[in-house]
């Protein structure tokens, strides 16, 4: 199965997350399939994920230099939140079928949203 497509929003100075971006759902077609992020030309990048199942579950941002590497954040049970900006140099893909995508993938189990800012430079 394919991964999900996630295109960023620009974030815009005053104006609040929610009216800027709708949150996409993250079901168990994503916990299994992963989604991604077409970076583009951004350096930096908010990432709002939200947990609504009732144990705290991991996302993990894959890193473009292996597992080691990798960025996992634990995301609380039931109504946890949690904003995250990187750094797109250490996980946008160079080349290949993945080139300027940042892939991410959540712990099984895991249920909630995820939303995803371009940051103003």
């Amino acid at each position: 199965m394919a991964r999900l497509l996630i295109a960023p929003e620009t974030l815009v100075k005053g104006v609040w997350f929610s009216l800027i971006a709708q949150p996409i759902a993250i079901t168990s077609t994503e916990v299994t399939s992963g989604v991604y992020i077409d970076a583009g030309l951004s350096e930096r990048l908010l990432i709002k994920v939200t947990q609504t199942n009732a144990t705290a579950h991991d996302i993990i941002i894959r890193s473009i230099y292996g597992a080691d590497d990798d960025f996992t954040q634990e995301i609380g049970a039931t109504t946890g939140d949690s904003v995250l900006m990187i750094e797109t140099m250490r996980y946008e893909w160079q080349g290949g079928v993945d080139k300027g995508n940042i892939n991410i993938d959540f712990e099984t189990g895991f249920v909630g949203t995820i939303m995803v800012l371009k940051t103003l430079k």
